[in-house]
């Protein structure tokens, strides 16, 4: 059984708990201790993917800057030589 401090918890947190949230907490913290161990429990379980390629990596080279220009001549909209997006946040 795994035992949990609440209050040496709580005062690393810098929170406060009354005692029935204190004991919820702890709840909740050994209900989510025994589902990681039950997701652990994995034998005779087969995998759903399986990787067969080999990873490429390209090599890193040091590359002279895009000429800006071209860059945003594919841009749907640019302003003041940069890329002009619509506005999403109020």
């Amino acid at each position: 059984m795994v035992k949990i401090d609440m209050d040496r918890t709580s005062q690393i947190a810098f929170i406060k708990l009354t005692d029935e949230q204190k004991k919820k907490f702890v709840e909740s913290i050994l209900n989510n201790i025994e589902g990681i161990k039950k997701a652990g429990n994995l034998e005779g379980i087969n995998p759903t993917t399986k990787i067969t390629k080999n990873i490429c990596y390209r090599k890193d080279e040091v590359v002279s800057p895009s000429n800006r220009e071209d860059l945003l001549k594919n841009a749907k909209g640019n302003s003041n030589g940069a890329f002009s997006v619509p506005k999403i946040v109020e």
